[in-house]
């Protein structure tokens, strides 16, 4: 009898856990953009201008470059975006916003900071950012 209750519950608890990924993954998560960065610490400044990724060029150790990305919500419903940053680039880069809710047809500019101390090596720094779009439940 105990066997078939241990069973029984963890036949429930695979449920819910299964049930709860299906919701995050398929209901809750309407996209998920990435966008490459790239920054590279240098004793001269230099500029890409390609839209491919989000490029702060080259910087003097100890300088701050920036980039503006607009985030539009073109679904029906309200969303709550979310931004995160990974990779070797994340110590030095920071967003003006990353999370804030967008009403249907809304727009928002979001500004990316890339800033470095005197004592950053000289070195190119890469990683991702990733936008989360995510409906507004609650």
């Amino acid at each position: 009898m105990k066997n078939k209750t241990l069973a029984l519950m963890i036949l429930i608890g695979f449920v819910l856990v299964f049930g709860g990924m299906l919701f995050y993954n398929f209901y809750y998560i309407k996209e998920i953009r990435v966008l490459r960065m790239q920054l590279e610490v240098a004793d001269k400044i230099g500029v890409n201008v390609d839209d491919d990724a989000i490029y702060f060029g080259k910087v003097y150790p100890g300088n701050t470059a920036r980039r503006i990305i607009e985030i539009s919500n073109n679904y029906a419903d309200p969303l709550i975006v979310s931004i995160t940053i990974k990779g070797d680039i994340s110590p030095f880069v920071s967003v003006s916003q990353n999370e804030f809710i967008l009403e249907p047809g809304e727009d928002k500019v979001v500004t990316y900071y890339a800033s470095t101390t005197k004592e950053t090596p000289k070195l190119n720094y890469t990683g991702e950012t990733r936008v989360f779009f995510k409906r507004k439940i609650f």
